[in-house]
């Protein structure tokens, strides 16, 4: 008897560590693919950045006859222009390495649920081995000296 209540009791323990997981790794997952759309995203700015500023330079320098004052000035806003490009794609990178660190948060979080449960299942079978060793079998006689009649009920039950 005590060990099916141990095996119940650790059953119990399992399905609750059970939600806790599969919670996580709902997570897990969503934040991963967060991750590789970020990084898409990323990649996608980088290209655009790299293209973009190549050919603003470019069609700057060519950009025919123009004075020096205005072509300098030309380049100029077009420097500022890929260096806000360059900003955005600064934190397209950022948000990559956030989403990544969260992936990682959850695996530790994972890792310690599932070392968690593994403790707390050797600990409930520490404690009803224990329980089981302890227990001993008894007959018990069936003579009339043995029962005792202390109450009498009369229950109606409708069927």
């Amino acid at each position: 008897m005590g060990i099916e209540q141990g095996g119940r009791a650790i059953a119990a323990l399992r399905d609750k560590y059970e939600v806790k997981v599969a919670k996580a790794l709902d997570q897990r997952a969503a934040a991963d693919g967060r991750v590789g759309v970020l990084r898409e995203q990323a990649e996608g700015k980088r290209n655009s950045e790299a293209l973009s500023t190549a050919g603003s330079m470019l069609g700057g320098l060519l950009g025919g006859r123009k004075s020096a004052g205005s072509m300098l000035g030309g380049l100029l806003g077009k420097a500022g222009t890929a260096a806000g490009r360059r900003g955005s794609t600064s934190a397209a990178d950022q948000r990559v390495k956030e989403a990544e660190g969260k992936v990682s948060r959850l695996d530790r979080d994972i890792a310690a649920l599932e070392s968690e449960l593994e403790s707390e299942v050797a600990t409930l079978t520490a404690e009803w081995s224990t329980k089981a060793n302890t227990m001993m079998t008894m007959r018990v006689g069936l003579e009339k000296t043995d029962v005792k009649v202390t109450q009498i009920c009369l229950a109606w039950i409708p069927v």
